[in-house]
């Protein structure tokens, strides 16, 4: 008897609602007479949110409403009998629930490499917008990146679209059209290991006034 799981792989799971899983079996010698499928903790298999359903000939089952728990891993058995008695067992890779997005942080304004936190309607005199961004954190699958955008109205990237920031939490914007006495902001928004991602962040605004030097608290 051979058993394998499908070739659709989850790391994440990120509803509850629903839980799909193939897999495939075979015996050439009596057949297959049933699967039973099983849903459970990686760390306690006694632990289950499905316990040996029976499906039959099945290959593909969704289940829905199983009691999953955020951030806990679980693994998925197949057990696969013939019509002889005999059985074979299978586990999936582990899978964790994460349908939440990461919880969002703080934006500050940079001048170097020194963090300084800018009150609204402060003033810039440079053509560069450096910014560092933190507290972002997503506790079941962590912050996978971030994206950061420049625009002239809050949650707005009519200057500069998100661009993908990896795992850096500091950015330099080089080069920004920049005009006398337009205010501007820098928008955050980070995206989970799930896939899942935040609401947009929006700094305060800063204005830009090139005929001065730079005023900060």
């Amino acid at each position: 008897m051979q058993v394998g799981l499908g070739d659709k792989k989850i790391e994440y799971l990120t509803a509850k609602d629903r839980y799909c899983v193939s897999w495939d079996s075979i015996d050439s010698e009596s057949g297959v007479l049933k699967s039973e499928v099983s849903v459970c903790s990686e760390t306690d298999t006694r632990e289950c949110v499905l316990y040996n359903l029976d499906v039959g000939n099945q290959t593909f089952i969704c289940v829905a409403d199983l009691e999953f728990k955020e951030g806990l891993r679980y693994v998925t058995k197949i057990r696969v009998e013939n019509n002889v008695g005999l059985f074979a067992e299978l586990y999936s890779d582990g899978f964790v629930l994460d349908s939440t997005p990461p919880f969002m942080g703080e934006i500050n304004f940079l001048e170097s490499t020194n963090p300084i936190v800018k009150e609204a309607a402060e003033h810039f005199t440079q053509s560069q917008i450096a910014v560092q961004w933190n507290g972002f954190w997503d506790k079941e699958s962590g912050v996978r990146t971030s994206y950061v955008c420049v625009g002239t109205q809050p949650g707005d990237c009519n200057i500069k679209n998100f661009t993908d920031m990896s795992n850096s939490t500091t950015f330099t914007f080089q080069d920004l059209p920049l005009i006398q006495g337009e205010t501007y902001f820098v928008s955050v928004k980070a995206e989970n290991g799930a896939g899942l991602a935040s609401e947009v962040k929006t700094s305060d605004g800063i204005v830009v006034d090139k005929t001065g030097t730079n005023r900060y608290s």
